[in-house]
């Protein structure tokens, strides 16, 4: 039993799976291959495609991969009943989603007058329900090509804890 290689699959950025279609070849020199199935965590064992009757080479649709390390499994199994050892493959599924950012503007306090100084208070949300919001960044300009740190609040992302907010 072979499995032709996979390393990595895009997934969506809503949490569904991608699903992958695997393929390879098997051979039984005794009695013959009668399948070869395919299994995850999230599908258990299902029977592949005989692409050529003899299963020279197998297809395997719809194989469900979702953000991170997806291990799926193969094997195939003679006419005599005989199963091949498993074969273990790691896919990552990779996200390639943005994060999301909801920013809130609220009115500007005037703080001088004289100075043409006003307080911008800007907070927000930065959400990505799979990887993680690991940083936002922001600048503001000022005349004189200066920059404000923003503040951050709330714990610092990972994939369980999917949101960031940021203050001004």
């Amino acid at each position: 039993l072979t499995v032709d290689p996979h390393d990595s699959v895009n997934v969506p950025g809503d949490g569904t799976p991608q699903f992958v279609t695997f393929t390879g070849t098997a051979h039984d020199n005794a009695s013959g291959v009668k399948v070869v199935q395919v299994g995850t965590a999230k599908q258990p064992w299902v029977n592949a495609r005989a692409v050529n009757s003899d299963w020279s080479r197998w297809e395997a649709d719809n194989v469900p991969i979702v953000y991170g390390a997806n291990l799926v499994q193969f094997q195939a199994i003679d006419q005599n009943g005989n199963t091949s050892p498993v074969q273990n493959v790691t896919i990552q599924g990779l996200d390639h989603t943005p994060p999301t950012l909801t920013l809130t503007l609220q009115p500007p306090a005037l703080l001088s007058s004289e100075l043409d100084q006003a307080l911008i208070n800007i907070e927000g949300k930065a959400v990505d329900i799979q990887s993680g919001v690991q940083k936002v960044e922001w600048q503001l300009q000022d005349s004189m090509n200066a920059y404000a740190p923003a503040r951050a609040t709330g714990p610092k992302t990972s994939a369980g804890s999917p949101d960031r907010r940021i203050g001004v």
